[in-house]
């Protein structure tokens, strides 16, 4: 095994396509990544420093892109993605099928499902606007409502609960509202 300096996020893969094992990733600065590799379970997990660097430059040079053109291109990446995956695809509309019985139609199901693949398409396709969120930027993705209720909570001294639904872009959910508060 080597070791590595600086920065790390440890991580494991299985079933991604990469093997399995765990591996940490070091940024360096100006030098670069260090990778540590282990082997567990026989396999072994590489991951190169220059296939990181290139993420890294297509997250900063998408994140530039404007936020309408993002969404367009999310809403056909998630239609071909419908298309083109038919194994996650006919999960979505047997789950669908499970849940909602003879309720929906075969047309209902399938339009609910593709739109699910839009909106996956859509939170995978902002998370290069993450990197350089800001708190002047804020607005322009997020609206915040009832936050009267919550500062009003807070004033009282005594600590707020606050619950959210597992609906939407929860990444960008919970940066923004670390941003904001």
């Amino acid at each position: 095994a080597t070791t590595s300096r600086g920065y790390g996020a440890l991580g494991f893969g299985s079933g991604s396509g990469f093997g399995g094992g765990w591996f940490a990733a070091d940024y360096s600065g100006a030098k670069g990544f260090e990778v540590s590799q282990r082997s567990l379970g026989g396999i072994r997990l590489v991951r190169q420093a220059t296939a990181q660097q290139m993420a890294g430059v297509f997250m900063d040079m998408a994140a530039n892109l404007p936020l309408r053109l993002n969404w367009k291109l999310a809403e056909a990446f998630g239609r071909l993605w419908f298309e083109v995956d038919r194994k996650h695809r006919q999960i979505a509309l047997n789950n669908l099928k499970i849940a909602w019985g003879e309720e929906l139609s075969e047309s209902q199901r399938r339009t609910i499902a593709r739109k699910n693949f839009i909106h996956l398409a859509q939170v995978l396709l902002e998370l290069p606007y993450l990197r350089k969120l800001t708190p002047d930027k804020l607005e322009g993705f997020v609206s915040f409502h009832g936050w009267e209720n919550f500062n009003g909570a807070l004033q009282k001294g005594r600590g707020v609960l606050l619950l959210a639904s597992h609906f939407g872009n929860w990444e960008l959910m919970a940066l923004a509202f670390s941003l904001r508060y």
